[in-house]
C-alpha cells in the first residue's frame, strides 16, 4: 500500500501459492506526495493492483511498468516479476526476481526458493540464464557476436563455451571468453577502464560490493564473476546472497558447479 511518508513503498503482489496481494517492503527516499509524477504513479499502481487481482496480468504488468518508469522502486520490481511468472514467461519472471534480490539484499528464503525453482525450470530447457552488468552503464554487450545492448544485458544459453565482449567510445574494451554452465542463473560484473586522452572519457567509479553473509544450509549457491580490462580480484553477492573470491578467471569459472551427467538437478533446499 503506498505511504504517504513513502509514497514508492507499494504494497507488491501475492507471494507464490497466495490468492492475494502480499507486501514486500524495501526503503525508499521521502518524495514530494503531491508531485505529478509521484501521483501518476499511484494511480497506476493502484489500477494494477487492481487487474492482478482480477487475474489481467497481461494488462497488470503494463501498468506495473508504466508506474516503475515513473518512479522506480524494488517493489515494483517484485510486481512485475509476479505478472510475468503468473504470464508464464520463466525467463522475465526470473529476471526480475534476481533483479529484486540484487537490488535489496532481501532474506528472503521463499523468493529464493522460488528462483531456485524458476532456475530449475530453464535448466530442464537446456538453458540458463546470465545477466552481465558493467560500468558504465552505459557499455554495449555482446556475446559470440551476438548483440545484446546496453547493460545490463540478460540472456538465456545452452551449455558451451562463450565470448563476452563489453565496449563503448573511451574506455578500452573487455574481451574474456568463459564456460557457461546450467546449474544456477550467473551474474557477470564488468568495469571498464578509461583510455587516457580519450575524448569524453571519464573515470568509472566502482561497482559497491555488497556485504557478506553466511548462506544458510541447504541454500543452492550462485556465484557472479567480475571482469576489469586491467584484471585483478572480485568479490561479491549473487541473487541467492553467496558471496565468493577468486584470484583471477580461471579460478572463478573452476568454481561454477554444473550436475554430473546423469544426475538430476537438486532439489530447491536439498542440502548439497
Amino acid at each position: 500500500m503506498w505511504s504517504s511518508a513513502l509514497p514508492l513503498l507499494v504494497l507488491a503482489v501475492a507471494p507464490p501459492g497466495a490468492p492475494g496481494p502480499h507486501p514486500r517492503e524495501a526503503s525508499a527516499p521521502a518524495v514530494e506526495t503531491d508531485a505529478p509524477d509521484v501521483q501518476r504513479a499511484r494511480a497506476l499502481f493502484a489500477s494494477a493492483e487492481q487487474l492482478f487481482v482480477q487475474r489481467k496480468y497481461a494488462a497488470a504488468v503494463v501498468k506495473f511498468e508504466e508506474a516503475q518508469a515513473l518512479r522506480p522502486h524494488p517493489s515494483v520490481l517484485f510486481n512485475i516479476a509476479r505478472c510475468r511468472e503468473q504470464l508464464g514467461e520463466v525467463p522475465a519472471a526470473l529476471r526480475g526476481y534476481r533483479e529484486y534480490l540484487r537490488q535489496t539484499q532481501a532474506e528472503d528464503a521463499e523468493l529464493r526458493r522460488l528462483v531456485s525453482q524458476l532456475e530449475r525450470t530453464l535448466r530442464m530447457r537446456g538453458v540458463q540464464q546470465l545477466t552481465v552488468y558493467a560500468t558504465p552503464a552505459s557499455a554495449q554487450v555482446t556475446i559470440s557476436g551476438r548483440h545484446l545492448g546496453p547493460a545490463p544485458a540478460t540472456t538465456e544459453l545452452p551449455e558451451g563455451d562463450y565470448e563476452l565482449l563489453v565496449a563503448v567510445d573511451g574506455f578500452q574494451p573487455e574481451r574474456r571468453r568463459f564456460r557457461h554452465q546450467l546449474g544456477q542463473a550467473e551474474d557477470f560484473v564488468v568495469v571498464l577502464m578509461p583510455i587516457p586522452g580519450a575524448p569524453g572519457a571519464v573515470t568509472a567509479p566502482p561497482l559497491p560490493v555488497p556485504p557478506k553473509r553466511t548462506p544458510p544450509p541447504g541454500e543452492p549457491q550462485v556465484k557472479w564473476r567480475g571482469f576489469s580490462s586491467v584484471g585483478g580480484t572480485w568479490e561479491g553477492t549473487s541473487g541467492t546472497g553467496h558471496t565468493w573470491r577468486s584470484d583471477s578467471a580461471v579460478d572463478m569459472q573452476g568454481e561454477q558447479q554444473a550436475p554430473r551427467p546423469g544426475e538430476a538437478p537438486p532439489e530447491p533446499g536439498d542440502n548439497p
